[in-house]
């Protein structure tokens, strides 16, 4: 089945983008909701302004560190794990105090391999308390796009987002226990069929392997709503 959401075809420039929009139900719960907290967000996608000014209105700070773009040259030169953990620590260039309450994930899960899982975890680690948020949308049809989208917030429940056009790429289709197991400190919190063919994921990271005295705050907490059946 094709992608209602991009197009493949020939003679189409890797530069050519196009525009969609979806529902983002599991955001509006992630929000702060009272007056006067403070939700700190690392965007693991492409700088954007929209997501600066969104979450300023909400008290919050935002992080930007686009993850594919930063792995993709290690995957060229066929580096190994452990040598992307290292070009990756890099790319997360954060005071080693930061820790962050939301991490934007997007669609980027649907393009790393089990074993980058499991290196994109390491690396956040540092940063994360129990009880931060993880958003990620999960393809679940036979094709994809090409690489991730470029998302940005247009309201509470709603995310644009531009499409790469390009060949189809075949979906890993990911299941839950097998993200879960590739990445055990994460436990579902919600999740939620999308009408383009994805599921929305709220994850919380319930565990660390650091030294609780590494954790310098507690996480600011929100509700997050029940998994639908």
């Amino acid at each position: 089945m094709r992608l209602s959401l991009f197009r493949s075809a020939k003679g189409v420039s890797e530069n050519e983008i196009s525009e969609a929009t979806q529902r983002c139900p599991g955001l509006r719960a992630l929000l702060p909701q009272k007056e006067g907290a403070t939700l700190r967000v690392l965007d693991l996608g492409s700088a954007r302004t929209a997501n600066l000014e969104f979450f300023a209105n909400y008290g919050g700070q935002l992080a930007v560190a686009d993850f594919y773009s930063g792995l993709r040259p290690l995957r060229a030169a066929s580096e190994g794990d452990d040598r992307k953990r290292k070009a990756l620590v890099k790319l997360l260039n954060f005071d080693p105090e930061t820790r962050f309450d939301l991490v934007l994930a997007w669609d980027l899960l649907n393009y790393l391999t089990p074993q980058e899982h499991q290196v994109l975890m390491t690396t956040l680690e540092p940063f994360l308390v129990p009880g931060t948020a993880i958003l990620a949308f999960i393809w679940m049809q036979k094709e994809m796009p090409p690489g991730p989208s470029r998302y940005w917030v247009r309201d509470e429940e709603t995310v644009a987002f531009e499409i790469q056009e390009g060949r189809a790429r075949p979906c890993p289709r990911y299941l839950e226990q097998d993200l879960l197991k590739r990445m055990p400190s994460l436990t579902v919190e919600s999740r939620y069929q999308l009408r383009n063919g994805m599921l929305e994921y709220v994850f919380s990271y319930r565990k660390s392997s650091r030294p609780a005295a590494a954790v310098s705050s507690e996480p600011v907490r929100y509700p997050l709503g029940p998994a639908p059946r």
